[in-house]
């Protein structure tokens, strides 16, 4: 239960940075760009975008949160090693590599998001790779 609860709390700091760093990426984007406030209901703006990010970001990142504590759970119980004073070197391991390797068709395609798509990876290496192990420890 320890680590599902680690894995809620990472959860919800890791949106938390999430709606910040997509909050600044997009409207730093935007700046050049005019766009109306509500002219068209049926029209995207960055309001109405930022409104789908918070109501959509909390339960997508704890629910993420939940499985990755899961995941610690059962690699702290199969594999317990302490190394540089992280209670399991293989997760967080595997949470860099799996973030290298998620983000990288990102970087590539959208180049004018780098920037936010980079801050937001380092976020999600340390919410889950350095954080979830320590609240559970």
């Amino acid at each position: 239960m320890v680590y599902v609860i680690a894995g809620i709390a990472s959860g919800f700091l890791m949106s938390s940075l999430f709606i910040c760093t997509v909050s600044i990426t997009m409207f730093k984007s935007l700046k050049n760009t005019k766009f109306s406030s509500s002219s068209s209901p049926t029209r995207l703006n960055p309001s109405k975008i930022m409104i789908l990010v918070t109501l959509i970001s909390f339960p997508l990142w704890g629910i993420i949160g939940v499985i990755l504590g899961i995941l610690y759970a059962i690699s702290d119980n199969q594999i317990p090693l302490d190394w540089w004073a992280r209670p399991n070197i293989i997760f967080a391991a595997g949470i860099m590599v799996l973030t290298t390797v998620m983000i990288t068709p990102f970087i590539i395609l959208l180049k004018n998001f780098r920037a936010g798509i980079m801050v937001t990876s380092v976020c999600f290496m340390a919410s889950y790779g350095w954080l979830l192990p320590e609240l559970v420890g």
